[in-house]
């Protein structure tokens, strides 16, 4: 027992003492503590900012733990913060040394009992260090742009500079780069200016800066240095100096001596002498436009002249010396004698010679003269001058008296004729004063019997006397006279073309000339008698003095009658039947020649199918479930704006895709032939929608693309072709070609002129061929003359029909005469050049159809029709059968003579010949033919043939306008150009060289068959290509046989939509082939169109104004497919005189407008047209403004500068001035008569 307690005890004992132990250490180790933490560096730069972690606590818990009081963080002893634990963020802290302490007391409490520890970290020292000075720095790093450029051209380019500073450049605070100090005029005259700071940039950061420059005026080099500058003030290093040379062509010319009298009398010609020496770059020559110009002031005729030629090419530093005459003012005074030189068109260039101001005299100068006399032909003769003046003098003849005495001025001239020694004597000078004035018969009529008074016009403004003989004269009576024609009606016998009658004539005029219709002169004289055949119809003849008609008769010649071909059927008929669905659309169509025609609509009303050629003849129903599962059906695609776009053959030959751009342009067709060979049409467009590339693939072929550029009035001035070859054109200013020049500069033609209806009326082949093309009154041909080339005269009868085409090459055999039945179809056709007799006789059916066509001693056949009118069988005159003809379905011809033809569903040739292929555009171009060679033609949206391929042969068609001008071939070995001369058909008539010379010329038959073919390439008849293979003319939509005159398919515009003018099917040009063309192979149209009538119409607009349109009512639908042709349009703008009512310029000034607006084919805005007196003075217009006299407008074009629009309107020939203001108020133009005319700015004469 005692050991078992004695062992407790020790165990007790023992738990206590650890017990103790436990306690002790714990009151021993439960002590508090703090840390202080720096920054991650102890040195900064002002303003710094920068984080200490703070950081306290005890290491245990307990009854008798410390705890933590007055915490500080202290900045150089001074308290900063009191966080127990966290960061303490120092902010913008400026230069110097700060120390930071983390102290706090540790309190015990024990017992009862409270002791204090105080805790105090190491201190922690950060030295912040002044902020260094900013400085701008820079350093060049790179450049990029052209070292040279030719004067006047734009270039750009980019310098790259480093931020060496430690600042950062921005553009707000004036960091830009220029040029250093010195180089500063060198990017003056380079244009280039000071550049922003594209962005921030960070010291050691780059920028690249943008600038744009023109070459200089000065040939030679200009030094640029770049330099960066905030400012202004420029900093830091630069680039390197960097020269760049302007080039490019420099005229120059500096004055070295002159000889001018500097006194001189007025009307005196003088011998002035200046010396110029070249001191550009260019060599100068007359033939390239270079001259002395007249100046001060510019461009003046005040010596007489404006230009002296070049005397000789003037290298560059060598002299130019100039001698020349000059005629001194006619009016005294003080004139300022200066010249300079010019390239003509493009620049006055050089300092102008030394000005020698020249004192003109005026001597005691007066006007004599006198009345010869007045010659039974109604000529006034005499002479003029004024006295001691050497130049000619105006002249003005008065009847009923002398000006200012109750006359009134009836004829102006000059007195410029050769004059003998007396009269010299008599003018004291020399020169030319005699003069011939002739009247015309109207002015005879009018004024027979009334004196006659002459006036000279002083040119030194003296008084404008009378002439010695003044009032002894009267004008003579008008010429008189008659003609007759018997009998007034005459029969031609049977095989005959004419029948004579007696013409008898007198005239009191022995000029008197007898005329028949079509400008033939029949005779001439005071009188005559004479036996004139007539063809049939009704001729008139007219007696003319000097062009004056004074008498005219008329006479008929009756044609015998023409007997048919089948006595059985002397007047064959034709039914063509139409059928109607239950919504009055036309449903089906029964025609002979192609069958039935069978039409469904899809629920927009468009043509969902067709199909031709099927045997459904019954015309009281559609048939359309017979005919849709036909194999004859073609099925239409349409989108939701009813635009095809899709089209489907049965044969799958021509199935086509159409897309389009998103403004509804043509974008592409894919149309599909032989074997799946597609091909391929893409147009593009720019932002006006011009077409500007035209591209054509022909199954795996490479694509043939053409480009087109534009000036800024859309008018086209560029077309690359697709073998590259550029063709340019300078236009005037209605946008008619005035010049053709190739890429490499060769003119094609120059020097084109225009007649009033548009078409071209002079020009210069690139070969130096002159052409000249003249219209009679009625805007037909009458003369086509390429000199040496071509010479055809025209005259027409009074239906338009030509009549008489005389070849003053050929002379009589090459001249052609043609006649006509009353329906004007071609029946006659006389000329050597045709071959056999030289009289073609044709007849034709009461349905149109040639029925003989007979050339004795070459060819006579009769025609002779199958039971559907389709032309089955030709005999000769012996009555033999010499051309059997065969149809398919829809009335194609399959067979002639043995020839065999193939047609698709389509009614295209796919077959002829020695052709086993044609292939065929979206379009219905053809595209390719496959023969003996391969052949490619590509033609344009607007129907032009732009290249033909023949095997490796490649051809390119120049265009003046949109008439073939030329065509270049390249071969492996050459590239010629041959230039094409047309006649006024547009029918090939020769073609030449680049040296002029003629290669080939061509006489064609009526119906267009050659004498000598011209090359498979060429445009030969009516402007199409003949093709060789089979003899045939493509004209587009169908081929042409001129042997026969027909067409080989029925035409695609139907009786129904024309039932005059497409009844017959297969006939061509309306049987009067010298009147009318067929464009494409789908209607005939006349050469020029007839108008019916005009309308002016006006519509008020939704803004006030009101839109004036002209248009003519004629057959231009049978030309291009509408009935009605709008022939120009002007708008009313509000006019603010008038209170915001719309401009009412007069009716004469109206007409002109609308006449501008024509040949410009341009809108023509009018702001402001008659003015009342006060409604002129509130708009501060002139007092005697012609705007009173209703004979005024200003005027505007959309999209035109005053400066084009006034030129345009100058150039258009219909007014007579036109006035272009340079402060905003536009154009001014008017019809004002008499005094200062022609084309001003700010009224201000324009040369």
């Amino acid at each position: 027992m005692a050991f078992v307690n004695t062992e407790k005890l020790r165990m007790a004992a023992a738990v206590l003492l650890g017990l103790m132990i436990i306690f002790l250490c714990q009151v021993a180790h439960a002590d508090a503590w703090i840390e202080l933490t720096g920054p991650a560096q102890i040195s900064y730069t002002a303003p710094a900012t920068y984080q200490l972690q703070l950081k306290s606590g005890v290491t245990s818990t307990g009854p008798k733990a410390e705890y933590l009081e007055d915490i500080q963080l202290t900045r150089n002893g001074q308290v900063i913060s009191r966080l127990p634990n966290g960061t303490y963020t120092e902010n913008g802290l400026s230069a110097g040394t700060y120390q930071y302490v983390y102290k706090a007391f540790g309190v015990r409490n024990f017992n009862g009992n409270e002791s204090y520890r105080q805790l105090i970290s190491p201190t922690i020292t950060v030295t912040v260090a002044a902020p260094p000075t900013p400085f701008d720095g820079a350093e060049y790093v790179s450049a990029s742009w052209p070292n040279s450029a030719d004067r006047g051209t734009p270039f750009s380019g980019t310098v790259t500079f480093r931020n060496t500073g430690n600042t950062t450049w921005r553009a707000g605070e004036g960091y830009r780069l220029g040029q250093a100090e010195r180089y500063v005029s060198g990017a003056t005259k380079l244009g280039i200016a000071e550049v922003a700071v594209p962005h921030d940039v960070a010291p050691g950061g780059t920028a690249t800066f943008a600038f744009s420059g023109v070459a200089a005026s000065e040939n030679g080099p200009t030094t640029l240095q770049w330099q960066m500058n905030r400012n202004g003030a420029r900093f830091d290093s630069t680039s390197s100096e960097q020269i760049f040379e302007t080039t490019g062509r420099l005229n120059r010319g500096v004055m070295y001596e002159q000889e001018v009298p500097t006194s001189m009398e007025t009307g005196r010609t003088y011998r002035v002498k200046l010396k110029f020496t070249n001191t550009g770059n260019t060599t100068w020559s007359a033939s390239a436009g270079y001259a002395l110009g007249s100046w001060n002031p510019n461009d003046n005729v005040r010596w007489g002249r404006a230009r002296v030629p070049m005397p000789n090419d003037v290298s560059p530093q060598l002299p130019a010396f100039f001698e020349f005459d000059v005629v001194a003012p006619s009016l005294p005074g003080v004139y300022s004698f200066q010249w300079r030189l010019l390239e003509e068109g493009k620049e006055w260039f050089g300092r102008e010679s030394d000005n020698v101001q020249v004192t003109v005299n005026g001597p005691p100068s007066k006007v004599i003269g006198n009345i010869d006399g007045v010659t039974s032909d109604g000529q006034i003769r005499g002479w003029a001058c004024s006295t001691g003046i050497d130049s000619s003098i105006d002249i003005h003849a008065y009847t009923g008296g002398a000006a200012g005495s109750g006359g009134t001025i009836f004829l102006t001239g000059k007195a410029d004729l050769a004059s003998e020694p007396a009269v010299a004597t008599s003018c004291k000078a020399g020169g030319n004063h005699r003069f011939s004035l002739p009247m015309s018969n109207e002015q005879r009529r009018q004024r027979a019997g009334q004196p006659i008074y002459v006036h000279g016009i002083s040119p030194v403004g003296q008084p404008n006397d009378t002439l010695d003989g003044s009032g002894a004269f009267v004008v003579p009576a008008a010429p008189t006279g008659t003609v007759s024609a018997t009998p007034a009606m005459c029969q031609i016998a049977s095989g005959a073309q004419t029948c004579n009658v007696t013409l008898a004539w007198s005239a009191t005029d022995s000029r008197a000339e007898l005329w028949r219709d079509g400008g033939v002169l029949v005779g001439s004289g005071a009188s005559g008698s004479l036996a004139a055949p007539i063809g049939a119809g009704t001729s008139r003849f007219t007696l003319t003095v000097d062009g004056d008609v004074i008498a005219s008769a008329l006479t008929t010649a009756r044609r015998a009658p023409i007997a048919p071909v089948d006595p059985e059927n002397p007047a064959p008929t034709v039914s063509r039947r139409y059928v109607y669905d239950d919504n009055l659309r036309l449903c089906k169509s029964i025609e002979p020649e192609v069958g039935a025609t069978v039409i469904e609509y899809d629920a927009a009303g468009n043509i969902a199918w067709s199909a031709q050629g099927l045997d459904l003849s019954d015309s009281s129903r559609c048939d359309r479930d017979v005919a849709f599962s036909s194999t004859r059906r073609v099925a239409y695609a349409h989108d939701a704006r009813n635009r095809i776009v899709q089209t489907t053959y049965p044969d799958g030959l021509g199935n086509l895709q159409v897309q389009y751009t998103a403004d509804g342009k043509l974008k592409s067709e894919t149309a599909v032939n032989q074997n799946g060979v597609t091909v391929i049409t893409g147009l593009s467009y720019n932002s006006l929608g011009l077409v500007v590339g035209h591209s054509r693939i022909v199954g795996t072929a490479s694509p043939r693309t053409s480009t087109f550029a534009y000036n800024g009035l859309g008018q086209q001035v560029l077309t690359r072709y697709p073998d590259g070859y550029e063709v340019q054109q300078t236009l005037n200013a209605l946008g008619q070609p005035l010049k053709l020049q190739d890429g490499q500069g060769t003119v094609l033609a120059s020097e084109v002129s225009y007649a009033p209806s548009g078409k071209v009326s002079s020009m210069t082949y690139g070969n130096g061929v002159t052409r000249r093309v003249q219209e009679n009154a009625r805007q037909l041909v009458s003369e086509v003359l390429d000199v040496e080339v071509v010479n055809l005269n025209y005259s027409y009868d009074s239906a338009r029909n030509i009549v008489t085409i005389h070849d003053g090459l050929r002379g009589d055999a090459g001249t052609v005469s043609l006649g006509y039945d009353r329906l004007d179809r071609l029946v006659r056709a006389n000329s050597p050049s045709f071959g056999g007799n030289g009289h073609y006789v044709f007849a034709y059916d009461t349905l149109d159809n040639i029925i003989s066509m007979r050339l004795p001693g070459k060819r006579e056949r009769t025609y002779h029709y199958d039971a559907w009118n389709r032309l089955q069988l030709l005999r000769d005159h012996d009555g033999n059968g010499v051309f059997a003809i065969g149809y398919d379905a829809a009335g194609n011809m399959t067979t002639r003579n043995g020839q065999v033809f193939e047609f698709d569903v389509g009614g295209r040739l796919r077959a002829g010949g020695l052709v086993s292929k044609y292939l065929y555009d979206g379009g219905g171009n053809r595209a390719a033919a496959e023969g003996e060679l391969y052949r490619t033609w590509n033609y344009l949206a607007d129907g032009k043939l732009i290249e033909s391929t023949t095997g490796p042969d490649v051809s390119d068609y120049i265009y003046l306008g949109s008439s073939l001008l030329s065509i270049r071939t390249s071969t492996p070995n050459a590239v010629k150009m041959v230039y094409q001369h047309y006649d006024a058909r547009s029918t090939l008539a020769a073609t030449s060289d680049t040296s002029g010379k003629v290669l080939s010329r061509h006489i064609w038959s009526p119906y267009g068959e050659p004498d000598i073919a011209p090359d498979a390439s060429t445009p030969g008849y009516a402007g199409h290509l003949t093709d060789p293979d089979t003899g045939l003319v493509y004209m587009g939509q169908r081929y042409y046989d001129p042997a026969i005159g027909l067409f080989l398919s029925a035409d695609p515009v139907t009786a129904h939509s024309d039932p005059a003018g497409m009844f017959h099917r297969y006939r061509y040009a309306n049987n009067n082939p010298y009147k009318f063309i067929d464009p494409d192979g789908r209607q005939a149209v006349p050469v020029r169109p007839l108008v019916f009538y005009q309308i002016t119409t006006r519509t008020t607009t939704d803004s006030g104004a009101v839109n004036v349109a002209r248009t003519n009512v004629s057959n231009y639908g049978i030309v291009h497919g509408a009935q009605t042709e709008v022939r120009g349009t002007v708008t009313l703008l509000p006019q603010k005189s008038l209170g915001g009512t719309p401009a009412n310029p007069g009716p004469a000034v109206t007409t002109r407008l609308l006449n501008f607006s024509d040949k410009t084919q341009q809108n023509i805005e009018v702001t402001s047209g008659q003015r009342t007196v006060e409604q002129n003075q509130a708009v501060g217009g002139a007092t005697r403004s012609q705007h009173l006299q209703d004979n005024a407008a200003d005027i505007r074009i959309s999209g035109s500068t005053p400066k084009q629009t006034a030129d345009a309107a100058h150039s258009s020939g219909e007014f007579n001035r036109v006035n272009q203001y340079t402060d905003g108020r536009g154009v001014h133009v008017d019809l004002k008569q008499g005094g200062t005319q022609g084309r001003f700015t700010d009224w201000k004469p324009q040369e």
